[in-house]
């Protein structure tokens, strides 16, 4: 066997390499095409237990068994397990499971239970039961995140290490097994109660928590089933599933004190992890990659259920899809949803909504919704012709089709973490402006068409109009995500609140009204094909506009950010908005940075910093107390749009913000305020995109 071994000449190079180093100098570096700056910061040093995750097993003063050798020397029980080591070992393998959620490895969190390896070999029907019930749950989560495809590396790990999950179980034999298991320990429970002898009211409670965890698996296993029924007729079992799972999980965290505890540890690589029975956390070490040792801490048992319970009223939310009706009614239901999701939730959402058959719901294909979507927005005329060619109608199709792949790509960037979806949105830009050229040609071609067959309608930009207003949506999310992100320094608040009112609200507002003169025009149309008759009982109904609450919402947030801007002006007079050394950068090619994704956008086009430069230049060189007086009646304009749109649930929020706004800019206006070191704050605790402004009394 040593003869077949390759036989290396290697030569020690040490020497000369060290000798050659003397000759760099301090800051200098030496790189090969293959070997650069990058792939020297990213190398680890191997063998070595700091820079190497492999070499931690040696730290452990036992030796790491797997499961067979651990149960031959009876350190792991396969059966006659109590229930207090039941609870214990079912409640460790929740904790793993949530850690993994929080987006560390299988390897390190869920197979570390030793189990799980190898369940044919549990005796024990109970630990058997969720054994395989905990596998199946890891595969069901593991599909819907993969299917979504809305996960990003720092937020779940799909890698499985050649590990089984329970793919020779279906999902109902499992669920089965686990029910046969509740029952049994049901059986057990009321023979105890039936017995003659005092029973032992601890061992009652400890079988009792037994049954809530296998119930509670058992839950999670059917709520995934529900959610991946076809065309979602699955989701008022899903809904009752999750009632279900949340009840029994309070159940669980009320009782996790009655199992096996943890056994404490002097090793310090144990101290984030419970030694429990079953349990290796060095087991897989030598599967992961080469790479630098991570920190984790597996959540405690209690952590865990909280957690849970949390995922399951995200997927009673997720069931209320089911009553989105259009298109921004479900853009807003996805804007809503990741402000508080996680991964699983969203990718969860986005499979019910939208499958990878792009039909929404699994039932109405994606390019009818948007059809529907533009006819609710502009009533194009096109939608009315009667006889029209065969040619038209496919060019009509085929934008419709051109346009699935940008609207499905900007409902998905919302399944994204939030980290994320700044730069999702500059890419989905880059998709809006293709097809925003050809909804202008297509809108010429039609309006000639509209102009040959009735000369009193024309077609005019009903689909451009249509197609612009989501893209300025993107580009305002792409904006005021920075204020989430916290991107922005406080001097670069100047311009970005400026583009916002001044440009990206401004078109918002003029794209609704151009919508609803085509809405008018097309009520009006429908009103002269009516009979006499029809038309003058019609007349007694007046019709409200379709888009108003639209536009006052978008007057109310534009009003806001002007009045923050005008703030921001008046202190910039008086040099109280710290800025950056300038000798680095200047406000040019910072400006240019946070609107490069516009560049891409055919309508609206991007406005350069020079024309900036100048419209500021051609402001009248006002006062700081006019200004502030400015910004006031600004607060106080959004505060009474506001006012008018109550049942909106966003207004509220903005409601505070106007008011509290509005008395810092009133108190600002008075020098002793303004002449303080710091003499104002911007805290977006109140909303993500709009700050409460707050001083130093």
């Amino acid at each position: 066997m040593e003869d077949q071994l390759p036989d290396y000449k290697w030569h020690d190079i040490k020497d000369e390499f060290f000798s050659a180093c003397q000759d760099l100098r301090v800051g200098e570096l030496v790189h090969d095409t293959h070997f650069g700056l990058m792939e020297a910061m990213s190398a680890i040093a191997l063998m070595d237990p700091k820079m190497d995750a492999g070499m931690v097993c040696n730290q452990s003063k036992n030796p790491v068994l797997p499961l067979e050798k651990a149960i031959e020397i009876n350190q792991v029980k396969v059966k006659d397990l109590t229930g207090e080591e039941l609870v214990g070992i079912m409640d460790t393998s929740l904790s793993c499971l949530v850690t993994w959620l929080e987006g560390h490895s299988l390897a390190q969190t869920v197979f570390t239970n030793l189990y799980l390896h190898n369940p044919s070999l549990i005796e024990d029907k109970c630990l058997l039961s969720f054994s395989l019930g905990q596998l199946k749950v890891v595969d069901l989560i593991r599909d819907a995140v993969m299917k979504a495809n809305v996960f990003e590396e720092e937020d779940f790990q799909v890698m499985t290490y050649g590990f089984k999950l329970a793919s020779d179980w279906p999902s109902h034999k499992v669920s089965a097994l686990l029910r046969e298991a509740e029952d049994e320990m049901l059986k057990k429970l009321r023979s105890m109660k039936n017995d003659s002898e005092p029973t032992d009211e601890n061992a009652v409670a400890q079988i009792q928590a037994v049954v809530a965890r296998l119930k509670f698996t058992r839950s999670l296993i059917q709520i995934f089933l529900a959610f991946g029924k076809e065309k979602c007729t699955g989701m008022e079992d899903a809904l009752r599933y999750c009632k279900q799972a949340e009840e029994v999980a309070q159940s669980c965290i009320s009782t996790c004190s009655l199992g096996m505890q943890p056994k404490k540890t002097d090793e310090r690589i144990f101290q984030d992890f419970p030694c429990m029975m079953g349990f290796e956390p060095l087991i897989n070490q030598r599967l992961l990659p080469p790479s630098f040792p991570r920190s984790m801490k597996i959540v405690p048992a209690v952590g865990a259920y909280e957690h849970l319970s949390k995922v399951i009223q995200r997927f009673e939310r997720v069931t209320d899809v089911s009553q989105v009706n259009s298109l921004q009614s479900a853009l807003n239901f996805f804007a809503e949803f990741s402000e508080n999701s996680c991964v699983l939730s969203r990718s969860v959402l986005l499979a019910s909504f939208l499958p990878t058959n792009k039909r929404v719901m699994g039932q109405v294909p994606f390019v009818d919704y948007l059809k529907e979507a533009c006819k609710a927005f502009t009533a194009p005329p096109f939608f009315q012709l009667k006889s029209i060619s065969q040619d038209i109608k496919d060019k009509v199709d085929s934008f419709f089709i051109h346009c699935v792949g940008p609207f499905a790509y900007l409902i998905e960037i919302y399944c994204h973490n939030r980290a994320r979806q700044r730069c999702k949105f500059a890419l989905a830009l880059e998709e809006f402006s293709a097809i925003q050229e050809e909804a202008e040609k297509l809108d010429e071609i039609l309006n000639e068409v509209m102009l040959k067959m009735d000369p009193n309608r024309k077609h005019l930009t009903c689909f451009s109009n249509w197609i612009t207003h989501y893209t300025v949506h993107a580009m305002i999310q792409y904006l005021i995500a920075g204020f989430e992100l916290d991107l922005y320094a406080i001097h670069e608040y100047y311009y970005v609140l400026w583009y916002l009112y001044e440009v990206l609200l401004s078109w918002q507002i003029s794209i609704y009204s151009r919508a609803e003169g085509f809405l008018i025009e097309h009520e009006t149309f429908l009103e002269k094909q009516k009979t006499p008759k029809a038309a003058k009982k019609n007349k007694r109904k007046p019709k409200a506009r379709v888009h108003e609450k639209s536009v006052r919402l978008v007057q109310a947030k534009q009003n806001i950010y002007a009045g923050l801007f005008k703030v921001l002006q008046a202190l910039q007079s008086e040099i109280k908005i710290p800025f950056p050394d300038m000798a680095y950068t200047d406000e040019e090619i910072r400006y240019n940075h946070r609107m490069t994704p516009f560049a891409a956008v055919y309508s609206p086009p991007v406005v350069i910093y020079q024309h900036f430069k100048e419209t500021m230049q051609a402001l009248p060189q006002l006062g700081v107390e006019t200004l502030l007086e400015a910004a006031f009646c600004y607060f106080h304009q959004a505060k009474n749009l506001l006012e008018e749109l109550s049942k909106i649930k966003e207004a509220s929020a903005l409601m505070l913000i106007c008011k509290n706004n509005g008395v810092v800019a009133r108190l600002l206006q008075e020098k002793r305020f303004r002449e303080k070191k710091e003499p104002i704050r911007f805290d977006f605790g109140a909303h993500l995109y709009f700050p409460l402004l707050k001083i130093n009394i």
